[in-house]
């Protein structure tokens, strides 16, 4: 692994840490929605399972780098993968930046 990506790894790991010690866990909590969301649709976005679980009552994370995290753990889990495929999010809050679609496993 590059020096960058491990910068980033690393902070992603921070970011839920903070998520978790702020609101006990959020993390856990969080990791669940992102495999309902896999069981129900073939392809999603971090920002889609995001507004999914808010939309049902799931506290938005403090600090918004942990669903990212999230979603790695998620990945290294095995419950989701990465396709080669990303979509602008069209949120304000994000300047609209690539966002990657991940899938259920195949």
């Amino acid at each position: 692994m590059n020096e960058a990506r491990g910068l980033a790894t690393e902070g992603a790991q921070r970011a839920i840490e903070h998520a978790d010690a702020v609101m006990d866990g959020w993390g856990a909590e969080a990791l669940q929605w992102v495999v309902a969301v896999a069981a129900m649709e073939a392809e999603f976005t971090a920002g889609f399972v995001r507004d999914f679980a808010t939309e049902r009552g799931f506290t938005e994370a403090p600090e918004p780098r942990a669903w990212g995290a999230v979603l790695k753990r998620a990945h290294a889990e095995g419950k989701i993968e990465p396709t080669s495929r990303f979509i602008c999010t069209g949120r304000l809050k994000s300047h609209g930046r690539p966002e990657r679609i991940w899938r259920r496993p195949l």
